[in-house]
């Protein structure tokens, strides 16, 4: 019952912060590259909050861990009809992808990192996780099954959206 509470309290905690990011959006169309950044500026920024829940997420997963820095290394959005225009507000885009890079420090293991990979499928309107998870780590304990990534995935679109 304690996890319930863990997980609902983490995935609100994401709610908020994604709630908080599209009203910064602007309202204009865009082009791919401008949703792009805009994309990585936000997701970025909401990274350095030193209780975002993703790096929370990261220091459950490697347990000993402490994050020092968390940003994403890319982002790829398609769009709907092939275009260079995303829309307003991402109207126009059919599917994101992200790679965030985290690097910590543990007990044991000094300067490690943990890149995971993050993909939506935005077409039908609402974003779904398409496919989420560590694309690669030296972390010596991962104690995460591959459906956490998915639940992280998840979690961050409320980031994006």
């Amino acid at each position: 019952m304690k996890s319930f509470f863990k997980s609902a309290a983490w995935f609100l905690a994401l709610f908020v912060i994604g709630i908080l990011i599209f009203y910064s959006c602007g309202s204009s169309p865009q082009t791919l590259e401008e949703y792009q950044q805009e994309c990585i500026q936000s997701m970025n920024k909401a990274l350095q909050d030193p209780n975002n829940a993703i790096k929370q997420r990261i220091e459950s997963a490697h347990k000993t861990v402490v994050v020092t820095s968390a940003h994403v290394t890319r982002c790829e959005a398609t769009t709907i009809d092939g275009s260079n225009n995303a829309g307003v507000d991402g109207s126009n885009i059919a599917s994101l992808k992200l790679n965030i890079m985290t690097r910590w420090d543990g007990m044991i293991h000094k300067n490690g990192y943990t890149v995971f990979s993050i993909e939506y499928d935005l077409s039908g309107g609402e974003y779904k996780v398409k496919n989420a998870g560590i694309i690669e780590t030296n972390a010596l304990v991962n104690t995460e099954d591959p459906e956490f990534w998915y639940a992280v995935g998840y979690a961050a679109g409320y980031l994006l959206f």
